[in-house]
């Protein structure tokens, strides 16, 4: 149903049951503790649902929704922000 009507969850103020993993990135570890807190997602503690995926891709981080059974629907890349550490004075 998603794949024909991918607003479907948000207009029935329906979450999206999900596991969010990371890479072990500080940025990746951030964006991911961000989207558990996601009002659009619900923890999917059974492991039966979908799949997001935090991780670096260069300079950027990716993240990706996965199919329960792991098909990769879509992912999106977005410029990660900088840390305290790591900003330039």
């Amino acid at each position: 149903m998603l794949d024909r009507w991918p607003t479907a969850l948000r207009v029935l103020g329906l979450p999206l049951p999900v596991r969010v993993g990371s890479a072990a990135t500080p940025a990746a570890r951030a964006l991911a503790a961000r989207l558990e807190r996601s009002r659009r997602l619900t923890a999917d503690a059974l492991g039966l649902g979908f799949v997001v995926d935090v991780h670096p891709l260069g300079e950027a981080l990716e993240v990706c929704l996965l199919a329960p059974r792991g098909r990769r629907i879509d992912c999106v890349q977005g410029r990660a922000p900088r840390t305290p550490a790591t900003k330039r004075p």
